[in-house]
């Protein structure tokens, strides 16, 4: 084969469009959010009052120090010799976004549209984010994690003509909040969605579980102000004794970013950051990108190379002390290129495997572990448009 599969996902080009689209919106809701909650808002950003905050938006927490200067977002990234790379604003921007920040070529690219290519391997991510989102539900489920029954709040508004007599039942909430995913992994990201289908915080902690490594989100102000969050995973251990991983969200503050993302660059390690935008009653996404030779490292890096980026990325989170987090991982899907997921044929695979030594186990590295147990594999009738 002239051309591996690896290659051929990166090969994979942004087309350039002006379509100017704006952010997608939502109505106003004045619920509580909980950092808790799966699926619910993480907190809240400044410049924006409660009444003004979207059902389930993501929010940032980020931690600020009375003596940590304002950051901008213009000024920040010149500084780190990155560029935004903007997606349609169609209501699947979380996933675009994700998809922008992990393959392709980087030149002169500005948005981020999904035609050829493009939109059939951004759909694929979407499916298995999805897929991990709903398996986490049901770990959470089977440990007896409490903050699974706090969603019925969200499912009651998503879903208010549907009996809600017994949402204090966990297998209900489970079981419902399984289907609501199931149904929005039906659409796809060439498609326009309602707010009801939008990614959300749960979302971006399956995409750390599924990238295998950590993703920050710089939230922007009204005043072009950042502040950050982190959604990562680690291992917990239930009642029952068993250990299992879970998405988690750690609050960082701007000034340990900063020093995380020039770690990064200094070993040549591409980390993953998403831009978060907000109006009132929007969100947007977009995706960050960094020089264009850390790409072009990336490519020609050898699986036989040591230290890769992966591990490089350990040894940057070594040099600060931070909380390692592993390569290793449960989910083992199918290589070949598709459309949809079919999440009722699969199996947890429970061995630990190791992704490719390949930098930063992207999805298109998992198909390494076919050769080594069960597969997940993707099914589907659907065609992109």
């Amino acid at each position: 084969m002239k051309q591996s599969f690896i290659q051929h996902f990166y090969n994979a080009s942004f087309d350039v469009q002006n379509t100017n689209t704006p952010p997608y919106q939502e109505g106003v809701s004045t619920q509580p959010s909980s950092s808790d909650s799966t699926d619910q808002a993480v907190g809240m950003s400044k410049n924006r009052q409660p009444a003004e905050l979207a059902d389930g938006e993501v929010l940032i927490t980020g931690a600020t120090t009375a003596t940590e200067p304002k950051i901008y977002l213009d000024n920040w990234v010149m500084d780190h010799d990155a560029r935004i790379v903007d997606v349609p604003g169609n209501g699947n921007c979380m996933y675009g976004a994700f998809f922008a920040t992990t393959v392709g070529r980087y030149e002169d690219e500005s948005t981020l549209t999904y035609h050829g290519e493009n939109g059939r391997l951004a759909q694929i991510y979407k499916e298995r984010i999805i897929y991990i989102c709903q398996d986490l539900v049901r770990i959470e489920a089977e440990i007896g994690i409490t903050k699974l029954p706090a969603l019925r709040e969200r499912l009651m508004r998503l879903y208010p003509s549907e009996n809600w007599q017994d949402v204090g039942e966990i297998d209900r909430v489970r079981d419902r909040l399984i289907s609501h995913y199931d149904k929005a992994s039906d659409f796809l990201v060439t498609q326009t969605v309602e707010p009801t289908w939008w990614g959300r915080a749960a979302e971006l902690k399956a995409a750390a579980i599924y990238l295998r490594e950590p993703i920050y989100v710089i939230d922007v102000h009204n005043d072009q102000q950042i502040q950050v969050q982190c959604y990562s995973y680690r291992d917990e251990t239930g009642s029952d004794g068993v250990t299992r991983e879970l998405g988690i969200e750690v609050t960082t503050s701007m000034t340990q970013f900063t020093h995380l993302v020039d770690a990064c660059l200094q070993h040549s390690v591409i980390p993953t950051v998403l831009v978060l935008n907000h109006g009132i009653e929007t969100q947007h996404f977009r995706a960050m990108r960094f020089a264009d030779h850390l790409y072009h490292v990336l490519d020609k890096e050898k699986d036989e190379t040591h230290p890769n980026m992966r591990e490089r990325l350990d040894e940057v989170h070594r040099i600060l002390e931070m909380d390692a987090v592993k390569a290793s991982t449960d989910y083992n899907f199918d290589s070949q290129p598709s459309i949809a997921l079919n999440v009722g044929a699969r199996d947890r695979e429970h061995g630990k495997h190791r992704l490719s030594s390949k930098s930063r186990n992207k999805p298109l590295h998992l198909h390494k572990l076919l050769p080594h147990g069960k597969h997940y594999y993707v099914q589907t009738n659907k065609s992109m448009q």
